[in-house]
């Protein structure tokens, strides 16, 4: 049985997956995603979400004086080719930080882009493309 993140614990280095979606639909792959040691980071643009409401749920583990999120949620069109890609560069103020996790989120920990049971292969093949990543 795979031990839990609040058991492993994330830093840095924890790898991230890109989650296109939020919906119903979508947080069971998104759990699975979990489930395998991977960080969520999920884009979606509705509001109320379950997978937003599931990422916000994760205590905050605590390393030293950083907090590290087990999983994250940006709101942002899934969608559109353009806006999903914008979105990532706006929540990554720096080239390998942004403020999530206390600037503890590293890009360079993406390793790969999923669509989670939504119908957005534009945008999953142009945030590829952007970040060098891949479709999974």
């Amino acid at each position: 049985m795979p031990r839990r993140k609040s058991e492993i614990g994330l830093d840095k280095s924890t790898p991230s997956l890109i989650c296109l979606g939020g919906n119903a639909e979508s947080l069971e792959i998104i759990k699975q995603v979990s489930v395998l040691g991977y960080r969520p980071i999920i884009i979606s643009r509705g509001y109320g979400l379950p997978a937003e409401r599931w990422a916000k749920s994760f205590p905050k583990v605590k390393r030293g004086m950083d907090r590290i999120d087990n999983a994250l949620f940006w709101r942002g069109d899934c969608y559109n080719p353009r806006l999903a890609v914008s979105c990532i560069a706006q929540n990554s103020h720096y080239p390998n930080a942004t403020d999530y996790d206390g600037g503890n989120f590293d890009r360079e920990s993406i390793v790969g882009v999923l669509c989670c049971a939504v119908d957005a292969p534009q945008a999953q093949a142009a945030v590829a493309e952007k970040y060098h990543l891949p479709t999974i």
